[in-house]
């Protein structure tokens, strides 16, 4: 039985206890290694050079931190990072915000250890992870402009 190394992982948040409770879960995974954490993005890019982990688990928030801009900037400088964001926000646009720049691993900060476990080992793999609540609000959104967009024809019969 080969023995693989564990998969090196960076976290970029703002929040203190956000990044104590992700690197306390990976220290408990014997598959995972925090290698990295990062409170802004010029901590962030030089974690990055530094390190060179296999994923970025990196929170979307602010338009001065880890933004849209900031998070596509590092999709093109490291080409072979897999990215995983997580993020409080659940609306429709700002989720396929983040979609749009090719990210294709994505959570709720209110996941569980299961859900983080899993989207972790999938982004690593280069495999797409959406959260039951994101897939949830995709369907939703796209469910709802379906049935906005259909018109309500009637038929002659019905006419009458």
């Amino acid at each position: 039985m080969s023995h693989s190394p564990p998969i090196r992982i960076a976290i970029a948040d703002t929040a203190f206890i956000i990044r104590k409770g992700l690197r306390t879960l990976i220290a408990e995974h014997p598959h995972f290694e925090c290698v990295a954490e990062a409170s802004d993005a010029e901590h962030l890019v030089e974690a990055l050079e530094k390190q060179h982990p296999q994923v970025l688990i990196v929170d979307h928030c602010c338009d001065d931190c880890f933004s849209l801009n900031v998070i596509s900037k590092i999709k093109i400088d490291y080409p072979g990072l897999n990215i995983l964001v997580i993020s409080h926000e659940k609306t429709a646009d700002e989720i396929k915000k983040i979609i749009g720049i090719g990210i294709k691993n994505y959570l709720l900060k209110d996941c569980d250890e299961r859900e983080i476990i899993e989207a972790i080992t999938c982004c690593a793999k280069g495999v797409k992870y959406f959260c039951g609540q994101i897939v949830d609000v995709i369907l939703e959104n796209e469910l709802s402009v379906k049935e906005h967009c259909e018109t309500g024809g009637i038929t002659s019969r019905e006419l009458e």
